[in-house]
């Protein structure tokens, strides 16, 4: 509850809006409507595909494992505002883009398979838009994570320990202090290692 309610402390501007409805868009077509495209060009569109059970049922599960996968993202991503899953899908969407390549290749060197190349290139397109739409949607997070932890109770009053040194040799004695008395306070390290880190950029960045 109390990281729902620092999370929420962050005010989204119009921008941040429409980056996270593009994301959930473009999410929503890779995920769901592509595999609705596929199912469709390869069973009733290609000439070279006949309908066939196997073809039929291998689209199909590909459409219900979108759908399953789009709700996972769906809430961990934007419910919880997640980094973790973005990272790893920006991470594998080139194989994803290769697989593609290597399923479609037979069928574009034929120019009679024109709804085969037109499948193609809005899968493509939609994966490139996709990922672009995650690499702001992944800085959007990180910066509302970044807001929490700036304004956690754990780092305010680390930052407050800290800014009563002047020198960096002071610095690290308290701060070697903070981290050993962490356990017993019940603070966290990580918080304490970010406003050292803050404190001692301030500290260099004063004249000598």
């Amino acid at each position: 509850m109390q990281n729902e309610k620092s999370m929420n402390s962050y005010i989204m501007s119009s921008e941040d809006e429409k980056i996270r409805k593009n994301w959930c868009i473009a999410t929503v077509l890779v995920y769901l409507g592509l595999p609705i495209l596929n199912l469709v060009v390869f069973n009733f569109l290609s000439l070279k595909f006949e309908v066939s059970p196997k073809i039929f049922n291998e689209q199909a599960g590909f459409l219900v494992l979108g759908t399953i996968w789009f709700l996972i993202v769906y809430y961990f991503v934007y419910r919880r505002h997640g980094v973790f899953l973005l990272t790893w899908t920006l991470i594998t969407l080139p194989i994803k883009l290769i697989m593609n390549l290597l399923e479609f290749f037979p069928l574009l060197q034929d120019p009679t398979e024109t709804w085969t190349i037109y499948a193609f290139l809005i899968d493509t397109s939609c994966c490139i838009w996709w990922a672009l739409s995650m690499l702001k949607l992944r800085r959007l997070h990180k910066r509302m994570h970044a807001h929490k932890l700036y304004a956690s109770e754990g780092y305010l009053q680390a930052l407050q320990a800290l800014q009563l040194v002047s020198t960096i040799d002071d610095l690290n004695a308290k701060f070697a202090s903070l981290m050993r008395e962490r356990e017993e306070n019940g603070q966290r390290g990580d918080l304490i290692i970010e406003a050292y880190n803050t404190r001692k950029n301030a500290l260099l960045a004063l004249p000598n």
